[in-house]
């Protein structure tokens, strides 16, 4: 999922580890495992976006990805983390 938005792709998750950042950006970008209806309507909402709104939502996507998730922040967490 983190490279797909990375990669400037569009990504649709049940995983419950991006539920909240996900959901700030927008609710279609979360499903319900356990709900494929909801999961047909999230899948055919986003087809539909137009270019436009497709192009914000993925520029949000990769804002979130590159300022949460590069590499940098990766080692300073975990220097962090082991620091005493």
């Amino acid at each position: 999922m983190l490279e797909a938005a990375a990669s400037k792709s569009l990504v649709l998750t049940s995983n419950e580890a991006f539920y909240r950042p996900l959901l700030q950006i927008s609710p279609l970008l979360i499903a319900d495992n356990n709900e494929p209806k909801e999961l047909a309507t999230k899948i055919r909402a986003l087809s539909e976006l137009s270019p436009a709104d497709r192009d914000v939502l993925i520029n949000k996507l990769y804002g979130w990805v590159t300022s949460e998730h590069d590499i940098k922040q990766l080692a300073q967490r975990i220097i962090q983390e082991f620091s005493i």
